[in-house]
């Protein structure tokens, strides 16, 4: 009979290669996808293999097999590395602000003009009038569009319009096509 100590592993040596393939085939899945880049693959796996590891310990036999946990903590995880990863992209700064917040701070009367000799403000009132100079030359879908993704992913934006992911890419172009046309120069 297996003790506890010979069926628990306790680094990626013993785990098993049903453990190793399912590590590895969602660490594949997770590339390309979400911002995650090949350089990430190495990281995801290892992520999902100390997972695995830190709560394989806990199995109970009598609730599931291991190959169950090690399938639901592997699914479990990389859903927590996919929010982990896409709050971070929307959230280069570490803190969440709207972009309606933003303009109210960089007006007058937030103060934002407390040190003229900054250049900060004209900056900021520039950017203002350039966006506004492209909204005007879209079309009304198109801008409502834009107005969705200041505050909305693609697909958000595409189910709260009741259009497709596709149509919402498309508008993407154009309004890009638009900036570059009026001499805005995309960030980089």
């Amino acid at each position: 009979m297996a003790t506890a100590a010979t069926i628990i592993p306790s680094s990626p040596n013993h785990l098993g290669f049903f453990a190793l393939s399912r590590i590895n085939q969602e660490a594949r899945r997770l590339i390309g996808r979400f911002g995650l880049t090949d350089q990430d693959l190495e990281d995801v796996t290892q992520d999902l293999i100390l997972r695995v590891l830190k709560e394989v310990r806990r199995h109970d036999p009598a609730r599931a097999s291991c190959d169950t946990l090690i399938d639901r903590v592997v699914s479990h995880c990389a859903t927590d590395l996919v929010r982990y990863h896409s709050a971070e992209v929307r959230n280069r700064q570490g803190r969440t602000r709207s972009l309606d917040a933003a303009t109210a701070e960089a007006s007058p009367s937030a103060g934002s003009f407390a040190d003229p000799d900054s250049g900060q403000a004209i900056r900021q009132s520039d950017a203002r009038t350039d966006v506004a100079t492209l909204l005007q030359g879209l079309s009304p879908s198109d801008r409502s569009i834009a107005a969705s993704l200041r505050t909305a992913t693609v697909t958000e934006t595409a189910g709260k319009l009741g259009v497709t992911r596709f149509l919402v890419y498309e508008a993407l172009q154009r309004i890009r096509a638009r900036a570059v046309a009026i001499g805005l120069e995309p960030s980089t």
